[in-house]
């Protein structure tokens, strides 16, 4: 029903066949694989072929969530949960559906557990024994009521992190589950995240699945409202400042990302460094998750980066020196 209120135009059988494709089998494919698929099929809607009243064959996209309106989506929260494998049978301590599609899972210990035990004895197993659940799957909270992390299903422990804040960079630090749970499964903040910040990074010859930090996600989002406001701020955006390694250039994908999603596709993103092997890395970084619409975007000389500038264009990557005259 979720479905047929934000596809109204549609007839039932075409959502109908686009449900069977979100749902079929993909047991052949590895869990990161499967997820990355059906990922995309849930951020980008399912294309489905069918027959108007004419007789003619047409494509239809069946959206599976309404981003743009979160109020129009079904959401349900369940505990204690059975979960049915193909040899075992698992119960999760919550799990959050959003149209009936399972993309959050929670696992709770008592205040004396580890939260490397809910990370090794339940999480591990339950991607080894249930992996269809984590077909949907978008992150992983794990908590134990003191220490609250947030990952994804390829995190390994050490990469689940601290949500800190929930609206903006203004408030008071805090490690609690509330604010992780106020911040992440808030019904916006839960759609936003799922459809802009959700990456899948190739670089090191394995599929990693990339969920924001809480300072990503906040920065992007101010970065964003100042960009749709950038005629009464005069073009002035700010700055985003960065520590090393704290994710750098996983921020500037988001914010291009999300600005070419949802206000179109005519910006250009200038990504400038002052060195050639940044420069590379940058343009590596961007085409490893996917990011990179075209290939001849990197500028080779200053004459190259002018024809560049003077072209339509999404990205283009250039060192700061070849800004001459």
């Amino acid at each position: 029903p979720a479905l047929e209120k934000f596809n109204p135009t549609l007839p039932e059988t075409v959502i109908e066949l686009a449900m069977n494709e979100l749902t079929r089998d993909r047991s052949h494919l590895s869990l990161i694989n499967a997820n990355h698929e059906i990922y995309r099929l849930l951020r980008d809607g399912a294309s489905v072929m069918s027959a108007n009243k004419d007789g003619v064959r047409e494509t239809e996209r069946v959206r599976f969530f309404d981003f743009d309106h979160p109020e129009n989506n079904h959401f349900l929260c369940v505990s204690q949960l059975w979960v049915v494998g193909e040899m075992h049978t698992r119960r999760p301590d919550v799990v959050l559906f959003v149209n009936g599609i399972p993309i959050m899972l929670l696992e709770l210990k008592a205040s004396h557990k580890s939260l490397v035990d809910a990370y090794k004895d339940n999480i591990r197993d339950y991607k080894d024994t249930i992996p269809k659940l984590f077909w949907y799957n978008m992150g992983i909270i794990i908590s134990n009521g003191i220490e609250n992390k947030f990952g994804s299903l390829t995190s390994p422990f050490e990469f689940f992190n601290e949500w800190k804040k929930a609206e903006n960079e203004e408030e008071e630090p805090k490690t609690d589950l509330a604010t992780m749970l106020n911040s992440i499964c808030d019904k916006f903040r839960l759609l936003d995240i799922f459809e802009n910040y959700i990456l899948f990074d190739e670089s090191k010859g394995e599929t990693k699945k990339i969920v924001p930090r809480y300072f990503q996600y906040l920065g992007v989002n101010k970065a964003f409202d100042k960009i749709i406001h950038r005629k009464e701020n005069q073009g002035k955006l700010g700055v985003f400042w960065h520590t090393q390694g704290s994710g750098k250039t996983y921020a500037m994908v988001y914010l291009s990302q999300k600005v070419l999603r949802k206000l179109g596709m005519n910006f250009t993103f200038v990504i400038v460094t002052d060195r050639g092997d940044l420069d590379r890395k940058n343009y590596k970084d961007f085409a490893t998750v996917g990011a990179v619409y075209e290939k001849e975007t990197k500028a080779d000389s200053i004459i190259h980066l002018h024809e560049l500038l003077a072209q339509d264009h999404r990205q283009i990557f250039t060192t700061i020196q070849k800004f001459q005259d």
